[in-house]
């Protein structure tokens, strides 16, 4: 239980790499912003390490769930409340499976 928990901390760091690339492309007036590129850069080297440790302790096919379903997850929240996005009723049910999903897995797991 303590590798899904730690699978999920690697996958929210993963959601906040993207929201930094999201955001180095943001400015209509620039090309990239620098700055947010490298931070979600390196974001994204620090989430490759924590894969390596929790592949280690895991099945992979586990491991390749819990990501999808919770980078999924991650990037709709931080969607909806950080850039204003709206879901479809058949985004927010996708979302309600996703995170059903997440606690059955870590139920068998």
């Amino acid at each position: 239980m303590a590798w899904v928990i730690f699978a999920l901390i690697v996958s929210l760091i993963t959601a906040g790499g993207d929201y930094f690339i999201k955001r180095a492309g943001a400015d209509a007036s620039k090309f990239v912003i620098w700055q947010f590129l490298f931070l979600g850069s390196l974001l994204y080297l620090l989430t490759g390490i924590g894969w390596f440790f929790v592949m280690k302790h895991m099945k992979l096919t586990s491991v390749g769930v819990i990501y999808g379903v919770s980078t999924v997850l991650f990037l709709a929240l931080l969607g909806v409340f950080v850039f204003h996005d709206r879901l479809n009723w058949y985004e927010v049910l996708g979302v309600v499976m996703a995170i059903s999903s997440i606690i059955l897995l870590a139920r068998f797991t």
